[in-house]
Order: C-alpha cells, then sequence, then structure tokens
C-alpha cells in the first residue's frame, strides 16, 4: 500500500497495549486502523512481544487473517497500521441477545475454521482465540487478529499463555505439554458465548483462573436450552466435541475433519473462502471520535514496512 497516512483521524478505542485510531491512506482514500503502542510504558516486554507480532502477521496471508500493511516507529511510539474493522470485534456481538442468529454463529464458525486451518498450515500455534480478537469486517465476514502470544509450532508447547477462560484444561501440564488442539478448544469457548451469551464453566459469577481451571477439569458441560430429555442438535454436539477434554479426542485434532461434521452440513466452505455467502449485521458500526489532535505520524511510505522496525 504505498502513499502516506494521513494525519487526520478518528479516534476508535483504548485497548491493553495501545489505542486505535481510523486513519486514510492519501492516495487510495482507504481507510486503515492505525494501533498506536506508547514505548516508555512497556519497554523490554512491549518490544519482544510487538515485533514478534508484526513478523508473524507480515509473514501470514490468508483470507481469514487480519491483514498488516505496515510498521514503523518514531522515538515516542511505535506505529501498526492494518485492515480496518468497520464493525469492531466480535465481542460487541456476544453483549447482545440480538446481535447474532444462530446460523450466522455457524457460518462465523466456518469462517474461524478456515482461518485455524491456516494459521497451523503456516506451522504457527494461535493461543489466543476469543472474541475481542475476531474483527468483523463491512461484509460481515471475520478475521483473526493479534498475535502477539503465538508462536512457530514445532512439536509441544509448554508455555501457560493466552487469556485464561479460553485456555483448554492441557495447558495446565507444562510437564506434557500442548498442541495445536487448544485452539480448538478456545474456538468451542467462543461458539458457546456467542449462543448463550455467558462462559460454560464460569456462569455468572466473577471467579479467579484457579477456580476456573478446577470447574473446566471438574464441572460438565451443559447447555442452557437442553432439557434433561432433550435430544442434542448438531449444534450441541460440535461444540461438545470442541470441549473435549482429552485432545485425543477434540475435534479439529485431525485437521479437515472437523469440516465433515453435521453441523456443517450443507454448507459450502467454498463458497464461504469466496466470499459468496451473504451476512446480516445487526448492530450498528463500531462508533468513533472525530479528531485532528494526532499529527504525529512520520513522513513514511508503507511500501517499505521491514524497515522501520529493524532498529527497535
Amino acid at each position: 500500500m504505498g502513499g502516506l497516512m494521513s494525519t487526520t483521524t478518528s479516534f476508535v478505542s483504548k485497548g491493553s497495549w495501545g489505542s486505535v485510531y481510523r486513519v486514510k491512506h492519501l492516495k487510495t482514500g482507504v481507510k486503515c486502523a492505525l494501533k498506536i503502542i506508547p514505548k516508555a510504558k512497556y519497554r523490554e516486554q512491549l518490544r519482544v512481544l510487538v515485533v514478534h507480532e508484526k513478523k508473524l502477521q507480515f509473514a501470514l496471508s490468508g483470507d481469514n487473517i487480519v491483514c498488516l500493511f505496515s510498521a514503523y516507529q518514531d522515538t515516542v511510539n511505535l506505529y501498526l497500521v492494518m485492515e480496518y474493522a468497520k464493525y469492531g470485534h466480535l465481542r460487541r456481538f456476544a453483549s447482545r441477545p440480538d446481535g447474532l442468529s444462530e446460523n450466522t454463529v455457524r457460518l462465523i464458525a466456518a469462517q474461524l475454521v478456515l482461518g485455524l486451518e491456516y494459521i497451523h498450515a503456516c506451522d504457527v500455534l494461535y493461543r489466543d482465540l476469543k472474541e475481542s480478537n475476531v474483527l468483523v469486517f463491512g461484509d460481515g465476514y471475520v478475521k483473526i487478529a493479534d498475535f502477539g502470544v503465538s508462536r512457530i509450532y514445532r512439536g509441544r508447547a509448554n508455555t501457560f499463555s493466552g487469556t485464561p477462560d479460553y485456555m483448554a484444561p492441557e495447558m495446565a501440564d507444562t510437564y506434557h505439554g500442548y498442541g495445536l488442539e487448544i485452539d480448538y478448544w478456545a474456538l468451542g469457548i467462543v461458539l458457546y458465548r456467542l449462543l448463550y451469551f455467558r462462559h460454560p464453566f464460569r456462569g455468572a459469577d466473577k471467579i479467579k483462573a484457579r477456580e476456573l481451571l478446577h470447574n473446566i477439569n471438574t464441572v460438565n458441560l451443559s447447555f442452557p436450552d437442553v432439557g434433561e430429555n432433550d435430544e442434542l442438535t448438531p449444534t450441541h454436539h460440535f461444540i461438545a466435541g470442541l470441549l473435549e477434554r482429552d485432545p485425543l479426542h477434540r475435534i479439529g485434532r485431525h485437521g479437515g475433519d472437523i469440516k465433515q461434521h453435521d453441523y456443517f452440513k450443507g454448507m459450502s466452505f467454498m463458497a464461504i473462502h469466496r466470499k459468496l455467502v451473504r451476512f446480516q449485521v445487526n448492530l450498528p458500526p463500531v462508533p468513533y471520535e472525530a479528531t485532528t489532535e494526532l499529527d504525529v505520524l512520520p513522513d513514511i511510505d508503507p511500501d517499505k514496512p521491514m524497515n522501520y522496525f529493524d532498529s527497535f
């Protein structure tokens, strides 16, 4: 993406690492998201995570992965220029009962399966799938973002890393380690929350990570819409398969077999890949505040993104 970014910006959100602004590419008029991360606040921890994320996102170019256009720095901040998601992150929908239909959740699940399939094929363990890391674009399609805790996968991993609510039970076993199956456990948590607006093992109460881990290993999975004598639907079976405690029997362990599940019966993954399926988004675009206060963007050419981070 050649040319300079505009310095007239709109504030979108503030996250744990920095602030996100909507900016416009001066040549093409394309709207982009600019993430600004202050160096002074995080120093070494930030440097390792952001440089790692930059390298992974530049390397990944799948249709279900948020594109990182450019990464650069000045003496004060780090800057990441990426695709702008009109509807923000998926968490906005998870908090609204009228946000997504069951069929739309199924279509989102298919896209996330395609995204994870691509990430794993690139020998990357994602490790942080959650609603706030899935962005919803103007056409209703979703993409996976934020690779700060991802890693190149060369066998078993044993680092306790990610967001506790979405961690698979085997991640606590740092001796034996874990594999790619943890990403499918997280997918199960995401789908459950999108459908039922709560965590399957947490309930309504706020509990600590250790208590949550205990619940994950001891509490039986249940569904609010299933009575004692009701039969499980393919949706229930699919989520239960993703939330299988034993990773050796978890859906997704054998790669492409997940797409053959009855949950996706009648669905064309090729049509979704080609964006031939229409989505209805029952949510207004993410709000932003117009501002002209941000005038610190360097005069750089985003066609040469790799050079701007090399010295950091």
